[in-house]
Order: structure tokens, then C-alpha cells, then sequence
């Protein structure tokens, strides 16, 4: 059997009225066959705007689902932060290749109100910044 679901998209005014739309329907959210956690990615996805999250990322034609159907550090840090950027670092790195443009490696630009522990940093391979630190 073929089921066709549609998305809905809402549009607030204000963040008391989004609160209200939210509690509302917390089971949509809550319910353990519903889909609430693809929800709340379409929900931020939406929210930011493809062209912002393009803007966001080192690569503008990046992907946001990699190997192996898992998201990319951009949907993490988009989710964390609010905005899509590619690493964990802290603000910008500029990758100077000897040639006549530069390549901006994009992290964490302000320190986050919620933090980050990595396995990748356990053994070695990312360091990730202050912002998600301290």
C-alpha cells in the first residue's frame, strides 16, 4: 500500500505563537511511530533557508547526508548553532594554496550554549574549538 504524507509548512509571527503551535502538538513530536526527529531537521532546514545554509557551508554545492545515510557535521552544527557550517573549530581558517583566491574553511564563529564531545577528537583526527568547549 502506497501512503502519500504531506508536508505542511506553518509561519509564525512570534515566538510565544510558535510555542503555543508546538505544545499543541507535542505528540507529533513525542510519539514513538511518529517522525519527529525529521521534523525537527525540516523544521531547522526550513528555518535558516537553503540559500543561507548554502551560504554557510565550505562547499556551496556540499551535501548534507554523507556515507552511509549520515548527516554531515553541517546538519550537527546547524542543529547546535543555528548555523550550517562545515567544522568545529573556532571561526574561520583562510587555506592559502600560493594561488590568486584563498579557501575559507568555515567553524564556529561565537561560543555555543550547548557543547560538543567527538569520538574524531578522542583519537586524534579533528580538534574541536572552544566555542563548543567552554
Amino acid at each position: 500500500m502506497y501512503q502519500c504524507n504531506l508536508l505542511v509548512l506553518y509561519h509564525f509571527s512570534d515566538r510565544q505563537a510558535l510555542g503555543r503551535f508546538i505544545h499543541s502538538r507535542l505528540a507529533v513530536f513525542q510519539d514513538e511511530s511518529s517522525s519527529g526527529c525529521v521534523l525537527f531537521l525540516y523544521s531547522a532546514l526550513l528555518s535558516r533557508g537553503v540559500d543561507s545554509i548554502r551560504q554557510d557551508m565550505d562547499e556551496k554545492e556540499g551535501k548534507l547526508m554523507g556515507a552511509h545515510n549520515y548527516c554531515t557535521q553541517d546538519i550537527v552544527n546547524l542543529l547546535m548553532t543555528g548555523l550550517a557550517v562545515s567544522n568545529v573549530f573556532d571561526g574561520n581558517l583562510d587555506l592559502d594554496s600560493g594561488g590568486s583566491s584563498k579557501h575559507v574553511l568555515k567553524g564556529i564563529p561565537e561560543q555555543s550554549e550547548v557543547g560538543l564531545l567527538s569520538l574524531f577528537e578522542y583519537y586524534g583526527a579533528c580538534t574541536v574549538g572552544g566555542h563548543y568547549k567552554e
